[in-house]
Formats: C-alpha cells, sequence, structure tokens
C-alpha cells in the first residue's frame, strides 16, 4: 500500500522575484520481502531573481530537507542504495557575458544523517560543495559546456574533484537536449551520496 502527494507552487513578488514550493511525499507499506516499507519526504522552497534591467543575470537560493528511508536507487541494481536524512542550502548564479558566453557557478552545504539500509546505525554524512561552468554558443541552436565540482566531505576530511563536457542542441525556446561526459563521481546535487556519476550522460532541460 502507498500513498503518493506531489505539489508545487510559485509565487510571484514581483517582476523581478518569484518563491517557489515543491513537495514530495510517499509513504509504503509492503511485506519487506518482495516490496520494501518506507518513508519519502522531499520539501523544498526557493527565491528566484533576475532583475529587469540587467536580464543576463539569473539567481536561485533554495532550501532542500529530504528524509528518504527507502534508499537512493543505484544503477544496474536492484538493490536499494543509503537511507538519507539531508537539510541543504544552496546559491547558484549565471550571467551572460555577450551572446556567445555564459559564466556560472553553485555553493552548497549538506548537513545529514546517512545508513546503509534499515538495519543500520545513523552517521553524520556533512559536505559543501563549489561547481563553476562556462557555456559557449558556438553555432546556431548549439551550446556546449564544461564544468568543473569539487566536493569536501568534512568526516572523510577529503575532497573529491571532477569535471565534465557536454553538448546542447536547442529544440525549442525552451528545451534543449544535451549529451556528456562525467570524468569524475561528483554530482552538482549534494542529496546523491552515492558518488556514482562517472560516465554518459543525458540531460533534457525545459524552462517554462
Amino acid at each position: 500500500d502507498t500513498l503518493l502527494l506531489v505539489t508545487d507552487l510559485r509565487y510571484d513578488l514581483d517582476e523581478e522575484q518569484r518563491l517557489i514550493f515543491s513537495l514530495d511525499a510517499s509513504t509504503t507499506k509492503g511485506d519487506d520481502a518482495l516490496v520494501q516499507s518506507g518513508d519519502l519526504m522531499d520539501l523544498q522552497l526557493g527565491y528566484a531573481y533576475r532583475p529587469i534591467d540587467n536580464e543576463r543575470l539569473n539567481m536561485l537560493f533554495r532550501f532542500r530537507y529530504l528524509d528518504d528511508t527507502y534508499g537512493q536507487q543505484l544503477d544496474n541494481s536492484d538493490m536499494p542504495g543509503s537511507l538519507q536524512r539531508s537539510q541543504v542550502l544552496s546559491a547558484e548564479a549565471s550571467y551572460d557575458l555577450n551572446q556567445d558566453w555564459t559564466l556560472g557557478g553553485k555553493l552548497g552545504v549538506r548537513r545529514s544523517e546517512t545508513a546503509t539500509n534499515a538495519a543500520a546505525p545513523w552517521v553524520e554524512n556533512d559536505a559543501s560543495l563549489v561547481v563553476a561552468n562556462a557555456r559557449y554558443h558556438f553555432l546556431h541552436k548549439w551550446d556546449a559546456l564544461v564544468e568543473v565540482r569539487a566536493m569536501r566531505l568534512d568526516q572523510t576530511e577529503t575532497t573529491e574533484i571532477g569535471a565534465l563536457g557536454a553538448v546542447y542542441r536547442q529544440l525549442g525556446a525552451n528545451v534543449s537536449l544535451g549529451v556528456g561526459y562525467n570524468f569524475g563521481t561528483v554530482s552538482s546535487d549534494l542529496t546523491d551520496i552515492d558518488y556514482e556519476e562517472r560516465g554518459t550522460f543525458i540531460n533534457l532541460v525545459a524552462q517554462f
């Protein structure tokens, strides 16, 4: 038996500012042999800013609370991954230098507890993230992206460095499709705690 709730809200403060709210929640009661029991709450609050007198600039500040006792699904595996309870603060921005070049970046901090499975103890798993990228519009409707990521893991006192490259094709005014390769294991999503990002990816981006 599973109950699901999905909702999204947006409130425009004015022409430059908006508030964003989303909630994905579910609870499952299974026999734990064929169907795992678990709960999920993914709450996000955001503030977006795009000044009218400078449309080159876009900024997004976001708080995310994730409580996941299902376990993150791993690629090429039917077994669930780690459980987590995380709070994430992030700020990201992009700026159009001209018609060809766009620079962007992201800063994020995660305070979390994780467990390998429902029977395992919860342990602290805090981290911080820095992302820098550059996008080049080299042909009509074609863009190239280069991005560098660095994630600091507090408990192990280690830093993971990653980089990726991608090419995007604009399919319309608000939709683009990209293909690329991630050379590291670091994700730009701080709630991705299993670090299996290396390899080829396809990314569909839509704006509304």
